[in-house]
């Protein structure tokens, strides 16, 4: 009986001990986790303070323990939301105000920035400016403009200008010719030898809405006194494109690098100096091969040169 009563108690023994072990376990292992439960908050709230504009996102599961932006990330937010439209208001309200400019010669020199980006469209620029290629153009429209600057830069003969024509209403891009004083040929620099390469109307392109062009409304005024042409000899003959002209004050003389489908001055006469809206300097893209951007010259190319 002793050795029942031992064995039944240390069978009982036994078993305490063993849910002793069992109970010590769980509570163990729950004490684990709330304790890597408390880690991770306290890494998080450290990540948190380190760094306070970042956000947590969690599933939608996790709802209800997400971290949520304080109002100091709000604010910062919001102020960045305005920020950018203001930068894009600002954007689209200069360029308005700079195109607006354009056709108005007494406000251009109020055109806010000192540069302007342009497109080329139509051919009567080629070789120089090729549009097909969705070429860009950089602009000066900073050194000639007198109420920002006392020692501004004079339009030269050769420019490549865009400019303001207030006879067709548009802005154009050509190639000043002759400046303030110079003898210009009013059918054109080409003009002799296009009539030697049987061009009857010495590569003078017809544009209704300059009929008759301002070179042969010239040509008629001159009929009435003997021509005076380069060679020094006169002549009074209508078929003859040799008549020349001196540039008026404050005026340029321009025309396209491509004479046959190009309206310019032939048409229109010289154009006051603030109809002219800057010159283009460099070719910004495409760029050369080597890498570097173009720069605009002032030779003219020749219309008869492949």
């Amino acid at each position: 009986m002793n050795n029942v009563l031992l064995s039944n108690c240390f069978r009982s023994r036994t078993s305490s001990h063993h849910w002793l072990l069992i109970a010590t376990s769980r509570r163990s292992r729950n004490s684990s986790v709330v304790t890597s439960v408390k880690a991770r908050n306290n890494c998080h709230h450290q990540y948190m303070r380190r760094y306070p504009t970042r956000t947590k996102y969690t599933s939608s599961s996790q709802n209800n323990n997400a971290i949520k932006p304080s109002p100091q990330q709000s604010h910062r937010s919001s102020n960045k939301s305005k920020y950018f439209v203001m930068s894009l208001t600002s954007f689209f309200a200069i360029n308005a105000f700079g195109t607006y400019t354009h056709f108005h010669d007494n406000l251009f020199q109020y055109y806010p920035l000192p540069f302007a980006i342009d497109v080329g469209v139509g051919p009567s620029m080629l070789p120089t400016l090729t549009p097909d290629r969705g070429e860009l153009y950089l602009r000066d429209v900073w050194s000639h403009r007198s109420i920002f600057s006392n020692d501004n830069r004079e339009y030269e003969r050769g420019d490549v200008v865009t400019m303001y024509n207030p006879y067709s209403q548009s802005i154009v891009t050509k190639r000043i010719v002759g400046v303030e004083g110079d003898t210009i040929q009013l059918f054109g620099e080409y003009a002799s030898e296009f009539y030697k390469r049987d061009k009857d109307d010495g590569g003078l392109p017809v544009d209704g809405r300059f009929n008759p062009p301002f070179c042969q409304t010239m040509q008629q005024e001159y009929l009435e006194e003997d021509i005076t042409y380069n060679n020094g000899t006169t002549k009074n003959r209508v078929d003859n494109y040799d008549a020349t002209m001196k540039v008026p004050p404050n005026h340029v003389w321009v025309e396209g690098d491509n004479p046959l489908e190009s309206t310019d001055s032939r048409h229109y006469g010289p154009l006051p100096t603030s109809a002219l809206r800057g010159r283009i300097v460099l070719r910004l893209w495409p760029m050369m091969s080597s890498g570097g951007f173009y720069r605009m010259t002032g030779e003219r190319p020749s219309p008869f040169s492949k």
